[in-house]
């Protein structure tokens, strides 16, 4: 069996087929776009796209004359998509790569929308993020939609001018998510009173910042931040709706606590509970191990705590671990007796003051 090495073969096929598109020898299928006719192979569109496969193998009308129109595709997007199918190159830059994204999503030519999808995801920061969540999901394109989105999340409180220009709708989709990350509910309020601000006079939106207020977590945010915008806030006076839910939030021992958004879950410490000897050489899996490493990361120190597997000896094997509301720390520790008799013990301790790290001796339970 004789083969050819080093992809000569597939380079020389490509070269032939794009030799034969220029020449249009063999073509069999014409695209028009933006009434620009592009020559090319039925066999060639399907082997890139299953929208060409199943238009050529259905028998559909709009082939039957050999030319099929393409509406909604740019000229340049189109002969964009026929280079990544005939030359294996794609050229994208930030004033193409909406079309061309568009029109590969659209003829679904898989290959050079993730092309397209990692050229945005590599480009995206807080001045553009927003439009593109929106313009994919628009298009329908939910990957691309939810990396925009986590992104978004991620760097709410960096995101500018472009959330003001949301629509109601979307800019209440937006901040009903848990994942903002965001450390005090009130920078989700001044977005919206922000928003009404930018409208005032537009009787809709004045009635919309009834729907955008329900969306922030009023009983999260201070009491005095809560009456100071209402003072200031004309929309807000003059609603007696607004009025009402600020009022219930401030009556906040009468309203259950709500979730509590993404950034606003602080990390004290973090506990690692594996451990190492008094040497500080790490232990190994199920090893002697007398201190266990911790990190505390708003003032990025590092320290040293008994470790729970002392209370067995030294010996034995942390299984599995859990932290309490009220900041108990519970492990289950895997051990063996001399006659390799294995049970689990539990062990809990408590970190009275995080700051200082102080810690007593882990309690068998």
């Amino acid at each position: 069996l004789a083969c050819s090495r080093g992809g000569q073969h597939g380079s020389h096929l490509l070269r032939q087929l794009e030799r034969m598109r220029v020449a249009e020898e063999l073509t069999d299928v014409v695209l028009l776009a933006e009434g620009i006719p592009f020559s090319c192979h039925k066999v060639v569109l399907s082997a890139f796209s299953p929208y060409f496969q199943a238009m050529f193998t259905c028998g559909l009308r709009e082939t039957r004359g050999g030319e099929v129109h393409l509406r909604d595709t740019p000229a340049q997007s189109l002969e964009l998509l026929l280079n990544y199918m005939y030359r294996a190159e794609l050229y994208l830059s930030d004033d193409n790569i909406q079309g061309v994204a568009a029109a590969a999503f659209l003829l679904h030519v898989d290959g050079a929308f993730r092309l397209c999808q990692r050229h945005m995801e590599a480009r995206m920061d807080p001045s553009n993020c927003v439009g593109l969540y929106h313009w994919a999901r628009d298009l329908g394109a939910t990957g691309l939609a939810d990396c925009a989105l986590r992104y978004l999340c991620q760097q709410f409180s960096q995101v500018g001018q472009e959330v003001l220009e949301l629509d109601a709708q979307r800019l209440g989709d937006l901040l009903g998510s848990d994942d903002l990350n965001i450390s005090q509910e009130e920078v989700v309020l001044e977005l919206v009173l922000r928003w009404v601000e930018r409208r005032r006079g537009d009787s809709q939106s004045e009635a919309q910042a009834v729907e955008l207020l329900r969306r922030v977590r009023l009983e999260l945010v201070d009491p005095g931040f809560l009456r100071k915008a209402r003072r200031k806030n004309p929309v807000l006076l003059r609603d007696a709706e607004c009025f009402g839910m600020i009022d219930a939030a401030l009556q906040r021992s009468a309203q259950p606590r709500p979730t509590l958004r993404y950034g606003m879950e602080t990390t004290d410490l973090l506990l690692c509970l594996g451990g190492v000897n008094k040497e500080g050489v790490p232990a190994r899996r199920g090893g002697r191990a007398d201190l266990s490493f911790c990190f505390a990361p708003h003032g990025r120190k590092t320290y040293y705590i008994p470790s729970p597997l002392r209370g067995c000896g030294g010996m034995g094997q942390i299984t599995a671990g859990a932290v309490t509301q009220d900041n108990n720390i519970v492990v289950a520790i895997e051990a063996e007796d001399q006659h390799r008799v294995k049970r689990v013990d539990i062990y809990r301790c408590v970190f009275a003051h995080l700051s200082e790290i102080h810690i007593s001796e882990w309690d068998f339970i």
